[in-house]
């Protein structure tokens, strides 16, 4: 099979989306090896690689022997796709990347409204008693929801009607006004997760010294004021938002992290706090992609 001939490049298994490391090889015409060299050699965070690839072995139809090969999230090829470079690669991630959208896309178009892990149709969830098991939000609450979800949309510069219908699929609702006050949790982290993920607004070219101000001014500040060594607040905000440098962030990636820097230091007065921090937010991110 040739390149020009690949189809399905984008695969989902239980609600999640992936392309495989197998799949990389024969787009960008690599041998398998190689990209698995790649992989093994990407300079990201244990977080990061957790997340977005899995190792998943393989066994040979015709050897039986056992390979071995990985699943790559969307985050997860971009990153691996960052080092790949001319005009055949660049078509290809373009592919890859719209290959991971339209099936986003189809996802978030059939959402399949579920209470506590049953799936319901619409009709049949509207229809429920207003129990503490479909308890609602209330009026507060729906408002602090729809707050978050603002700044999501304007920080990513889409529709907020979009990011509800994210939200709305990701848990299963039929509307938002029908978010069950046992959500709230789950619904707070999954938003602050995308809205610190930085790692799809990464570049190869360094960002100017302009647009980077307001972000070295928070660092500095968290420096000079709450006493918060530099370095280990940029280390802190490349992990909560998945990359590995900030300074090759893009317009988009560089306000994500100057939004980081603001709310680590407004939820934590000392390093040490963070680390309580990531332990909530791995089990956090357990949750998101067991739903996702």
């Amino acid at each position: 099979m040739t390149q020009e001939s690949i189809e399905n490049i984008v695969e989902i298994d239980d609600g999640k989306m992936f392309t495989t490391s197998q799949i990389v090889a024969q787009a960008f015409g690599k041998e398998h090896k190689n990209v698995l060299r790649d992989i093994d050699n990407l300079e990201c965070s244990p977080e990061f690689r957790q997340l977005n690839f899995e190792h998943t072995p393989y066994v040979h139809p015709q050897n039986g022997e056992t390979y071995p090969a990985y699943r790559l999230t969307r985050d997860g090829f971009a990153f691996l796709a960052m080092g790949f470079t001319g005009k055949k690669a660049a078509a290809w991630k373009e592919k890859f990347l719209a290959a991971f959208n339209a099936m986003e896309e189809a996802l978030m178009a059939s959402p399949q409204p579920r209470l506590r892990g049953r799936c319901l149709s619409s009709k049949e969830w509207q229809a429920l008693p207003l129990t503490i098991d479909r308890m609602k939000a209330d009026d507060k609450e729906f408002r602090a929801v729809k707050g978050l979800m603002a700044l999501w949309a304007k920080v990513e510069e889409k529709p907020q009607e979009e990011i509800e219908r994210v939200i709305c699929a990701l848990y299963s609702l039929p509307s938002l006004d029908q978010m069950a006050d046992w959500d709230l949790a789950a619904i707070e982290w999954a938003m602050m997760l995308h809205l610190f993920r930085a790692t799809s607004h990464m570049t190869r070219e360094e960002a100017s010294p302009e647009s980077l101000h307001i972000l070295n001014g928070l660092l500095d500040y968290c420096d000079g004021w709450r006493g918060i060594p530099r370095k280990n607040m940029e280390s802190a905000v490349c992990k909560i938002c998945y990359v590995d440098d900030l300074r090759h962030l893009d317009s988009i990636g560089i306000r994500k992290a100057e939004l980081a820097v603001w709310t680590f230091m407004n939820r934590f007065s000392r390093t040490p706090d963070f680390i309580g921090y990531q332990h909530e937010r791995k089990t956090a991110d357990s949750d998101l992609s067991e739903k996702g």
